[in-house]
Formats: C-alpha cells, structure tokens, sequence
C-alpha cells in the first residue's frame, strides 16, 4: 500500500505538503505570543483613567473581548470553504470604512445625544450602544458607496496604463499542437510521474511505419522452381 501511494503521489506535491507543515509550526507559535501578549496587555495596563479610552469595566472585560475576537477570527478561518450569510458577507465589505469611522462617529455622536462615555445606568448603556452600533453602520455603509469604490475604481484606471508600461515584451513563439494520448497511456504516464508530452512523443514512435527489411537471400522463380532443367541441344 505504501508503494502505491508513493507511486500515485508525484514527488513535488509530497515536498510542498512537507514545506507547509515546516512553516505552519512558527505560524502557530506566532499567534500564541500575540493572544498572550494581548491578554496581558489588558491585565498591566487597562487600568485606572485607561478604561475611559478603550471604554471598558475593567481588564477582564478587555481580555475576554481581545479572545472572543481571536475566536471569531479562528472560526471563520475554519469554515471559509462554507457559504457565508449575507449580513456577514455585508459587513465583511464595509469593514474598513467600519474601522476607519467607528471612533470619530463616537466622539461626534456623544455630544449629540447627551450620553456621556460610560453611561451610569444599564438602560442608558444600551440605549447608547443600540444608538451606536445604527449609526457605524449605516454610515459606513454610505461612505464606502461614495468614496470607497469610486476611489477603488480611479487606482485600478491609473494602475492599468503603468502596469502595461511595466510589463516586458516577450516574443511570440508559434504553438506546437500537442499529440493526442490514449486514455490508458495517459493514466499510467501520470502514475508513474511521465510527463504528457513525453508520452505523445512515445506514442508517436510508436505509431510510426517501420522501414521494410531487405532480404538477403536470392530469389526464387516460382514458375520454374519445379521445371527440370532441358536437355542441351
């Protein structure tokens, strides 16, 4: 069985799944340190007038936050071969004008609607964050219509001609029209790691006329193979 598979498996496909377990080891180590790094960051510093700025309860409130999104990032990752719904796909599309916004829109909103930045009651709390999390959206939403694409449109415009100028002339070469294989040649060439051009070149070796044999022995007369030989006169 394991020669078998060492047969089907081409040698460069075992070498790249190789290299991608070498690199997924530091990968792994790499996102340790900086979820650690993040939680610690929460318990050291979200402390004292911190809280006003990242507008937390306390470090643990931080902490769970900075995991939850690690999680939701996890999963995510996990199951971006499935179809997504709609709404996350949605924000998914404005999630940099969300990024961008979501802290100015705070600083504005809060002078309108007269909620100072950590409400005293829990009913002001989710009045405030109800108010909040309607308002990011839709204007996110707007400015990524109105700024975003059309800007993303304009890079691409000034980015074609440059690109074109960029690129290097290659010369044309006329195209060899590749030699048909069989069905059962080609799926023990691809066994055996053969590449297909190879294959067609030994097919049609193998389907060439061979060249007629001379034969060296005299030649005998069929019509008088049998006659006697007559008397001489």
């Amino acid at each position: 069985m394991d020669a078998l598979r060492r047969a089907v498996v081409p040698q460069d496909l075992r070498a790249a799944r190789r290299q991608r377990q070498r690199r997924r080891c530091p990968a792994l180590l790499s996102c340790g340190f900086v979820i650690l790094a993040g939680v610690l960051v929460g318990r050291l510093y979200n402390q004292g007038e911190a809280l006003e700025r990242t507008w937390t309860a306390g470090w643990k409130s931080w902490s769970i936050a900075y995991l939850a999104a690690w999680a939701l990032f996890g999963t995510g990752y996990l199951l971006r071969a499935r179809r997504f719904p709609k709404v996350l796909t949605w924000l998914g599309t404005i999630s940099f004008s969300v990024y961008l916004l979501h802290i100015p829109l705070q600083r504005t909103v809060e002078p309108l609607v007269g909620v100072p930045p950590q409400p005293s009651s829990t009913l002001g709390r989710i009045a405030w964050t109800v108010i909040y999390l309607g308002i990011v959206p839709t204007v996110s939403y707007l400015i990524y219509g109105l700024v975003e694409v059309p800007m993303q449109c304009l890079g691409r415009r000034v980015q074609e001609p440059a690109d074109r100028l960029r690129a290097p002339t290659v010369p044309v070469t006329p195209s060899v029209p590749a030699t048909p294989v069989a069905p059962a040649v080609a799926v023990t060439a691809a066994r055996m790691g053969v590449p297909q051009s190879a294959t067609a070149v030994g097919e049609l070796s193998a389907a060439a006329p061979r060249p007629a044999r001379i034969s060296t022995r005299p030649r005998v007369d069929l019509l008088t193979r049998d006659r006697p030989a007559s008397a001489p006169d």
